[in-house]
């Protein structure tokens, strides 16, 4: 594809369709508000602006402001990954596709605002859902405080939460039935989760690092979910080094617990199993140092790494 430069933006232009790809910003330095053009000319031919690339302006932390012209149907993987004062974002019409970690990283990020007619994502208040808002995407890295996921909400999606800095507590509404890939993960002051206890799936990595994160309690739904294609787990290394948890709920219902899934968790002390848990992966509690009871249930088979480093457990209760 032919490369094309205008007014501090590289494009890859597509000479058949006549179409053109935001590849990057040249000057990755540059301070203020970019305009990406609905089309571009370039040797007498037109050229309309259909997509932004993967990484197109990753690490452009000087980048204020942004506006992205109906027309364009992609925001590419990681594609505003690092634009520190980046405070907030439009999507129109046009986009149908936002990829991976989108806005991570985005530290100044409030408000993420999609057109009323884009008929593949909406938002709530500044959060982006999808266009049935049953599933949450991405929540804003600076907003903070505390935050209930509203009402109709099925899943959490893969690094909706990850990295933010200032959120204290969330509040799962009871439909909810799955935490996504790295949902929380990296979550530099989240204290506290409030889950159904008809939660089927917490994926990995879900929490992985929230060192500051306390309880993980469950309430009582009566909520139902038809769809058994969701795992009923809690998966690899979803509390991994949460360091300061004291408390966690398993939700009923769970039958598998993955590899590494409370690895480093030094500040809990018991840990209760539902008797629909079938099977514990590998090193699942290693060095939860003060770990001082377990309630695990008889089918499940106890292999010698499985609560490795653990110098204080002195009761494993068999239910």
């Amino acid at each position: 594809m032919e490369e094309v430069e205008l007014d501090n933006l590289l494009y890859y232009i597509d000479e058949d369709n006549r179409t053109a790809t935001v590849y990057r910003m040249i000057d990755r330095d540059y301070e203020g508000r970019v305009e990406i053009p609905q089309c571009i000319w370039d040797d007498g031919h037109m050229y309309e602006v259909r997509e932004i690339a993967d990484f197109a302006f990753d690490g452009c932390e000087g980048l204020e402001s942004i506006e992205i012209p109906d027309g364009i149907y992609r925001i590419g993987d990681s594609s505003f990954c690092g634009c520190s004062e980046l405070k907030e974002i439009d999507i129109p019409t046009s986009v149908r596709e936002i990829g991976k970690r989108a806005f991570e990283d985005c530290g100044s990020l409030i408000s993420i605002n999609v057109d009323r007619n884009n008929k593949f994502f909406s938002d709530i208040d500044g959060v982006l859902f999808n266009k049935a808002q049953d599933t949450l995407i991405d929540f804003p890295y600076a907003r903070g405080g505390d935050y209930d996921v509203p009402e109709g909400v099925l899943k959490i999606g893969d690094n909706a939460f990850a990295g933010c800095e200032d959120l204290d507590h969330v509040y799962i509404s009871e439909n909810v039935v799955e935490i996504g890939d790295h949902a929380f993960s990296h979550n530099q002051s989240l204290r506290r989760v409030k889950m159904p206890d008809t939660m089927r799936c917490i994926c990995d990595n879900a929490f992985d690092d929230c060192q500051e994160l306390r309880s993980v309690e469950t309430y009582h739904s009566d909520a139902s979910y038809d769809d058994d294609s969701i795992s009923r787990e809690i998966g690899a290394s979803a509390f991994r080094f949460c360091t300061s948890l004291e408390r966690i709920d398993i939700p009923d219902g769970i039958e598998y617990i993955g590899d590494f899934a409370f690895f480093g968790c030094t500040d809990l002390k018991e840990i209760a199993l539902p008797a629909t848990v079938n099977e514990i992966g590998e090193c699942a509690f290693n060095n939860c140092s003060r770990l001082k009871t377990a309630v695990i249930p008889q089918i499940v088979e106890i292999d010698l790494l499985m609560f490795s480093g653990c110098s204080k457990l002195k009761n494993i209760k068999r239910i």
